[in-house]
């Protein structure tokens, strides 16, 4: 039988958690103890005004998760993920970092400079809010673009899902183990069309939606092995995400919230983070991961990285203070406000005339640069984090607060803000009021990018590639379904 999407969207919800999490003095003991805490338990380093300005992202994060808990439908909480990592990446870093370390020495930042660049922080959030909800009430008006565009997976696409997930899972396994094996010409290309997010979550959606335990059992077999993948690349987004849009899709589709995976996620994050960087130092001169041997090896480097780490002489304490330095932009935008343009020049959206081409294939512009030196490489470089050598191994992600100011300044931050605030809300405001296929699209895109409210010199490009892949891909198992009912 198949549900129809308000009817599935509006179920009764069972369970205590839901309960509580709909009430809203959960939320008031919350923001009264975060608060609190944020006054009390900061470092010395920050002053009360500070302090003060940093709860302000903690009640907006509350207020927002209390709407999405009580709204009539379910659906992709973009509003609350960006609530949430803003609250995580500038509020949180008062309870554990003092400085920062770059190339050229220690950097900490002065009062001024922490003043000005948590109250940035606080009216950027609260525009990017703006123009989102601007976007998905005047602009949208309670319709979504991608309900518009993409076709309503049915039941019986399982039978081109299934040989879909395989091929998408073996390109996504060379793309992140063996690069090279694939023509640098046609790999993004492939891994748009062929997208592995797309697989998970449309097996996870038939399992769930029409009871299909086989597709769900797909489902489970491609997060393992997606985080396995993982796993072996060193990459601890890659090993996390997979769970974490397993539990997105409970929670949306089965009305259900499974804790053990949320769990499981915050779990890994404080205890394989601080493990990360032994294990690149000991595995990043054996590439070659193509045989079984090479993957023994990974597995045997995390065993002694997370040994090194968790039983050696550094204190546990230490180890998760290091994960907590990785969540931390405060910082960095701090570095850009106090550098810019005192000692380095506005950018004046250079960057963004080539973003705004970005997006043509590799197999029509085949001098085209790679995407991290369209604006990371370049941030990492010229603000110290790294040198030009360290960025062939890794670099840096500039968020695009720091994007924003290192541009225009303080009428970048609001202006950048605004426009992310406004594609965001374009592209994936009101997912779930009227169809679940915006759910669907939406959890892909998240489960690609993580970081939301990403720079606009990476979000724009990255945004019409994958409309095209996923638009592609989703015509494409439709149109290939109904030849296979036609032939049968």
């Amino acid at each position: 039988m198949v549900h129809s999407d308000l009817s599935k969207s509006r179920v009764r919800e069972k369970g205590s958690w839901h309960r509580i999490l709909k009430n809203h003095v959960l939320y008031w003991c919350l923001g009264v103890a975060g608060a609190f805490a944020q006054v009390i338990l900061a470092r010395p380093i920050y002053s009360w005004e500070e302090r003060l300005m940093a709860t302000v992202p903690l009640v907006i994060m509350l207020v927002s998760i209390y709407r999405y808990f009580n709204q009539p439908y379910r659906s992709v909480p973009v509003i609350q993920i960006i609530t949430i990592q803003i609250y995580i990446f500038y509020s949180m870093p008062q309870f554990s970092q003092e400085f920062m370390p770059f190339l050229w020495g220690i950097y900490s930042p002065s009062q001024d400079i922490l003043v000005a660049s948590t109250i940035l922080v606080v009216l950027g959030e609260a525009i990017c809010l703006l123009g989102y909800e601007v976007a998905s009430k005047w602009i949208l008006k309670g319709k979504n673009l991608i309900d518009r565009l993409y076709p309503r997976p049915k039941s019986n696409w399982g039978l081109v899902i299934m040989p879909y997930a395989l091929v998408a899972f073996g390109i996504y396994t060379l793309c992140s183990l063996r690069p090279d094996y694939i023509p640098v010409s046609i790999r993004y290309l492939l891994f748009r069309i062929f997208n592995v997010h797309l697989s998970q979550i449309l097996l996870l959606y038939l399992g769930i939606i029409f009871g299909k335990s086989k597709y769900l059992i797909m489902g489970y077999i491609v997060t393992v092995s997606m985080s396995f993948v993982g796993l072996v690349q060193g990459m601890v987004g890659s090993i996390v995400l997979p769970f974490l849009i397993l539990f997105l899709s409970f929670w949306i589709w089965g009305k259900t919230i499974r804790v053990r995976w949320m769990v499981f996620v915050i779990l890994v994050i404080i205890v394989i983070n601080p493990v990360k960087s032994i294990f690149r130092q000991m595995t990043w001169d054996d590439k070659d991961v193509s045989s079984i041997g090479a993957v023994e090896r990974r597995l045997t480097g995390w065993g002694s990285a997370f040994e090194n780490t968790w039983f050696g002489t550094e204190s546990k304490m230490e180890n998760i203070l290091r994960t907590a330095e990785r969540l931390n932009d405060l910082f960095s935008f701090a570095l850009v406000v106090d550098l810019v343009p005192r000692a380095i020049p506005f950018n004046n959206g250079e960057d963004l005339e080539l973003a705004a081409i970005y997006w043509i294939p590799r197999l029509i512009w085949p001098e085209k640069i790679g995407s991290s030196d369209l604006l990371y490489n370049k941030y990492a470089t010229i603000f110290g984090y790294t040198t030009i050598e360290g960025t062939e191994r890794t670099t840096i992600g500039a968020s695009v607060f720091s994007e924003a100011y290192w541009n225009f300044g303080i009428g970048g931050v609001l202006f950048f803000l605004l426009l992310s605030g406004l594609i965001l809300g374009i592209n994936f405001g009101n997912n779930g009021r009227n169809s679940e296929v915006s759910i669907i699209i939406c959890l892909v895109y998240f489960a690609g990018v993580v970081q939301l409210l990403s720079a606009l010199t990476v979000t724009i490009p990255s945004l019409i590639t994958f409309y095209v892949g996923t638009l592609v891909a989703m015509k494409g198992i439709g149109f290939v379904t109904q030849v296979l009912r036609k032939m049968v």
